[in-house]
């Protein structure tokens, strides 16, 4: 439902594939990003956004990896037509995770996730390295609505909690530990 709206408009505004790719060459990476991603030797995007506009903010910041997103169905001309029915959302971000693994083998003590919300952490496996970035504006509220929601269960899958709007710190990280390592 959450996608539905949006696509909505963009079919009747008559959107196109070239309109997405402009509007997500104009968005500005996250600090550490393209680092964080350079150090992984396999990757993916699972993400509770659209694919188009992911696919085109990748390659507008020279970035690759597979993308596991709400897909769109355009026309021939391009035009945004309806949602794809592959959507990912809260629940699917999980298989999404786990169908990486088994694609690629790597199993969960190789696995990185980093994820900025709730319905992030669906995705985190028990024995991966699981981060929760919060920027430090949305620190407190973030932290109530957790506590306030009954989401203890959830906190076991949580490694680290990135209090950040960049993602250096975590960078920084990785690197001191593959020195150390």
């Amino acid at each position: 439902a959450w996608l539905a709206a949006p696509v909505y408009m963009f079919a009747q505004s008559g959107i196109t594939r070239a309109q997405i790719d402009e509007v997500a060459s104009t968005l500005p990476p996250r600090r550490g990003v393209g680092e964080l991603l350079g150090l992984m030797r396999k990757k993916a995007v699972v993400s509770f956004g659209i694919e188009p506009f992911i696919q085109a903010w990748l390659r507008h910041n020279g970035l690759t990896a597979p993308v596991a997103a709400s897909r769109l169905i355009f026309d021939e001309d391009g035009v945004v037509q309806r949602p794809h029915i592959n959507i990912v959302g809260a629940g699917s971000k999980e298989f999404a995770a786990s169908r990486f693994r088994r694609l690629t083998g790597t199993p969960e003590s190789g696995i990185l996730v980093v994820g900025d919300s709730v319905v992030d952490i669906h995705m985190m496996a028990p024995d991966s390295f699981n981060v929760l970035v919060i920027p430090p504006s949305e620190l407190d509220r973030k932290m109530h609505d957790f506590r306030e929601n009954n989401l203890a269960s959830m906190w076991p899958r949580v490694s680290m909690i990135l209090a950040d709007d960049s993602l250096e710190p975590l960078v920084a990280l990785l690197q001191e530990a593959r020195q150390s390592a």
